[in-house]
């Protein structure tokens, strides 16, 4: 899935917020509330490809090397047909939330910020296509 690719219906609504396709260096995708300070300590690629620190997520993603990742926002709700396919990997809400979501690369190479409709400490779902090396990711605010 490419953005260019999504159904125009999808991006017409309401709830669609963002879409973008980035190459992460680091094959990192940071999802976090505005302002984080989450210094993500434990993090463990190997452990799994998402890691929750506070305010903020890791989203284990392919690096730039393997080609660009197709990041969706959306909110209240996906459509079932973009997420049939994916896997949730995350599914809770950030601590001492403020309602602005930031989408960026650990190497500072990109920074989207969306604003979600549920001002405190919304909550987050993250769909991936691959445990792995995800190439295409749903974020969903509620």
């Amino acid at each position: 899935m490419r953005s260019t690719d999504l159904p125009r219906t999808f991006l017409g609504k309401k709830r669609f917020l963002a879409s973008f396709d980035a190459f992460f260096e680091q094959g990192l995708l940071v999802v976090a509330e505005d302002g984080s300070r989450a210094v993500h300590e434990t993090f463990d690629p190997t452990a799994g490809p998402v890691h929750h620190d506070g305010d903020s997520l890791y989203v284990v993603v392919q690096s730039a090397v393997d080609g660009p990742v197709t990041v969706v926002v959306f909110d209240a709700k996906a459509p079932r047909q973009l997420v049939a396919d994916l896997s949730l990997v995350f599914d809770g809400r950030f601590e001492g939330g403020r309602g602005r979501i930031v989408l960026e690369a650990t190497d500072d190479s990109l920074r989207v910020v969306v604003a979600a409709e549920e001002d405190d400490s919304p909550r987050v779902r993250v769909y991936l296509d691959d445990l792995l090396w995800a190439t295409s990711v749903v974020v969903v605010l509620s």
